[in-house]
C-alpha cells in the first residue's frame, strides 16, 4: 500500500541519516541508492537531497554538496539542518562569510534542538578561527560545550 511504501521511504532515509551521523558513508550510500530522488516529493526529497550533500561533504565533494543543499532549500528554506549542510559545504570551499550567513540563518525559525543548536556553534567556532576571530571562536566553542552538557 501507498502508507507501507511511505513508511519503508521514510525508514530508509533515517537509516541514510543515521549511517552518515555514525561516520558510516558507504553504507549510506547504499541506502540512498534505493530510492529514486527524482521520484520523491516534499520532505522525503529534501530529506533525500540534504543526505546526498552530506555524503559529498563526507566524500570531499564540497562543490557537489552545495549543489544539492541548494536543491534542498529551494524546496525548503526553512530548515535548519539544510542551512547547516549548506554551511559545512561553504566551508569546505573557504567561503567563510558565507558560511557564517548561513549558520547564523539557522536561528531565524526559533530555538534549535540542543544537539543541532551544539554544532553550530562548533562550526561558528571553526569559521571564526579560520578568519583570525579566535575571541569569538572560543566564545562559540564555550557555548557548544555548555549546550553538549
Amino acid at each position: 500500500t501507498a502508507f507501507s511504501a511511505s513508511r519503508e521511504r521514510a525508514a530508509v532515509l533515517s537509516r541514510a541519516g543515521c549511517a552518515l551521523a555514525a561516520g558510516r558513508p558507504d553504507e549510506a550510500e547504499r541506502l540512498l541508492a534505493r530510492l529514486d530522488g527524482a521520484a520523491l516529493a516534499g520532505a522525503e526529497r529534501v530529506t533525500w537531497l540534504n543526505n546526498r550533500a552530506c555524503l559529498a561533504i563526507e566524500r570531499n565533494d564540497p562543490v557537489a554538496a552545495l549543489a544539492l543543499a541548494d536543491d534542498a532549500l529551494a524546496l525548503r528554506p526553512d530548515v535548519p539542518a539544510v542551512l547547516h549542510t549548506r554551511a559545512l559545504a561553504l566551508l569546505a570551499l573557504g567561503r567563510t562569510d558565507e558560511a557564517i550567513g548561513m549558520l547564523e540563518a539557522m536561528r531565524a525559525g526559533g530555538e534549535l534542538a540542543a544537539a543541532l543548536e551544539a554544532q553550530r556553534c562548533r562550526e561558528l567556532a571553526r569559521a571564526w578561527e579560520l578568519k583570525g576571530q579566535l575571541d569569538y571562536a572560543a566564545d562559540y566553542r564555550d557555548r557548544a560545550r555548555q549546550i553538549a552538557r
